[in-house]
């Protein structure tokens, strides 16, 4: 969102004041790739954060401490990826279908916070195929077990989910600027003001 604001394509809106720079003509595979590299380092930045103030906080005594952090980052990686991804085919209803498929259906999917036991085929079949499932048996296998056969399965599964979220925003992105859909129309692209010295009167 404030890649999309600085480049001109979304206005800015911080408390009650708004500004919409104009317009920066990149490309679409140039703008997925921008918002890829910092996206995927903040996630798994944010997922280490996260994993260490889980440990720390519960005083949980982890079998695997030092992978269970670095799962918990590629997770949260791989995670913003596949965001990244479906904004990039679906646009503004991408950040729906995210929150969908990895929050409201993923998280109660997952086996965490319900037993997979407790869901009905059709659901428990859909669980295994999001990621959240994977992340959380891995988690409980790097706290309270040796790493096993649930964490391993998990790694190929979050790497998976990460290449191949790179893999469909890039040729999404290469199509769309292939066929011509720009993101902004061709008046929209205006020359940004240069900020210099203000004008000095002179005299008649």
């Amino acid at each position: 969102m404030m890649l999309d604001s600085r480049l001109g394509y979304v206005p800015l809106e911080v408390g009650p004041r708004r500004r919409q720079l104009p317009a920066v003509r990149i490309s679409r595979t140039a703008t997925f790739l921008a918002k890829s590299l910092p996206g995927a380092v903040m996630g798994f930045a944010a997922g280490v954060v996260v994993s260490l103030l889980c440990l720390a906080i519960t005083e949980a005594d982890a079998t695997d401490a030092a992978q269970f952090v670095l799962f918990g980052g590629a997770a949260c990686a791989s995670v913003t990826l596949v965001t990244l991804a479906l904004f990039a085919a679906l646009g503004a209803p991408g950040q729906v279908v995210a929150l969908l498929l990895l929050t409201l259906l993923g998280i109660p999917l997952s086996g965490a916070a319900l037993p997979v036991e407790a869901l009905p085929a059709a659901l428990d079949t859909l669980g295994g195929l999001l990621p959240a499932r994977h992340i959380a048996a891995a988690a409980r296998s790097l706290l309270f077990f040796r790493s096993g056969d649930a964490s391993a399965r998990a790694w190929l599964v979050v790497a998976g989910y990460g290449v191949g979220a790179l893999l469909v925003g890039l040729g999404v992105s290469r199509l769309y600027d292939r066929k011509g859909f720009h993101r902004a129309a061709e008046h929209e692209f205006r020359t940004r003001p240069v900020s210099g010295p203000d004008p000095v009167a002179v005299p008649s």
